[in-house]
């Protein structure tokens, strides 16, 4: 029940892991930083109910199990970790159906890029895509991937630098079909809405939908598997 940091927590479960050492926390405190991980199992603990010393483990969907019932499923492995998909994981492409003002046809605009490495231009994996070329890696790892994402989406806009040299030094998009360059500023909530985004990941052109993120969660079985 006394308070714990996560990097000491983690610390000392990987001290334990290092001596062949399973181990499983149960904590009296919240750790808004902790995201589930299967090498870090750790379970809110709630010493009462109604106000009765009577601990019991919380999920986080409402079901309160004892905790003699909660060891009980740990030692016989029936805690699992639901976890995403590995590929809606992945450094990926985010685009938008939209008109090129130009020529008025249907084209994916590449919006911004998504599960990109934490950083001043990228908060919570996130990276605009007129900000690309502020994160190098991340822009030569979209450059090498331009040939296979319009082999895969041909009406995928392409990102590169404005035409004009006294231009703001970021990126806009181009048209694929008429190359007239599209502005990424100021973008209309349409392209902004997650239900008709779509995503590509940069590393083998998987296609996904923003609707299949899932955070990780822990779920346990009451009942053992039938023979």
């Amino acid at each position: 029940m006394s308070r714990c940091a996560l990097d000491e927590i983690q610390r000392r479960q990987a001290a334990y892991a290092a001596d062949g050492v399973r181990g499983a926390w149960l904590i009296g405190f919240s750790l808004p930083d902790y995201e589930p991980h299967r090498d870090l199992p750790l379970f809110q603990l709630v010493p009462l109910r109604d106000g009765v010393l009577a601990p019991w483990i919380d999920p986080g969907d409402g079901r309160q199990t004892p905790i003699s019932d909660f060891v009980t499923l740990l030692l016989s492995r029936r805690v699992h970790l639901h976890e995403p998909a590995a590929h809606t994981l992945s450094l990926s492409a985010v685009a938008s159906p939209s008109n090129c003002w130009k020529c008025f046809q249907n084209q994916m605009l590449l919006v911004s890029f998504v599960n990109a490495p934490f950083g001043m231009f990228a908060p919570k994996g996130w990276l605009l895509a007129k900000d690309l070329a502020k994160v190098p890696e991340i822009y030569a790892a979209y450059r090498r991937a331009v040939p296979m994402l319009l082999r895969t989406v041909p009406d995928l806009s392409v990102l590169r630098p404005p035409r004009h040299a006294e231009a703001k030094p970021e990126l806009q998009g181009y048209c694929p079909a008429c190359d007239a360059p599209q502005s990424l500023h100021r973008l209309s909530q349409a392209l902004l809405d997650p239900a008709r985004q779509r995503c590509w990941s940069l590393s083998d052109g998987r296609e996904w939908s923003l609707q299949e993120r899932v955070r990780p969660r822990w779920e346990w079985q009451s009942e053992p598997e039938p023979k």
